[in-house]
């Protein structure tokens, strides 16, 4: 199953500290999978270590949880290695979150002060 975040352009300011995109909020239902693993397209990323990634939450939006540990990207969108090809490598779903859960996208700026990144496309795969 595939659920997307967005899937189109999208220019944001990542602050320092981890924060979720505002809109890029979906509903899912998780009952019987077990992994997931982040896609995304960074067209650009203002400045070195900018991160993106996922969380999920399980009771509505009260808590959330760690879906995809945020994936460092540079200033052209690529990853830091080992990851490859925008594709985070599969993680275990959070038992919280094996049922009807909420996801959003989450973004940290690069090192010290907030940075702007151009997101075309996240999506959380899942098995």
């Amino acid at each position: 199953m595939h659920i997307t975040l967005l899937a189109a352009s999208l220019a944001i300011n990542a602050p320092a500290e981890l924060t979720a995109i505002p809109g890029l909020v979906t509903q899912a239902f998780l009952s019987g999978r077990t992994a997931v693993r982040q896609t995304h397209t960074v067209t650009s990323a203002g400045k070195a270590g900018a991160r993106v990634g996922t969380e999920c939450s399980g009771d509505g939006g009260v808590t959330w949880l760690t879906l995809t540990q945020p994936v460092v990207v540079d200033a052209l969108g690529a990853k830091a290695t080992p990851r490859v090809n925008g594709r985070v490598d599969w993680e275990p779903i959070p038992i919280a979150c094996q049922g009807d859960a909420l996801i959003r996208a989450i973004s940290i700026g690069g090192g010290t002060g907030s940075t702007n990144l151009t997101l075309t496309n996240i999506a959380a795969e899942v098995q």
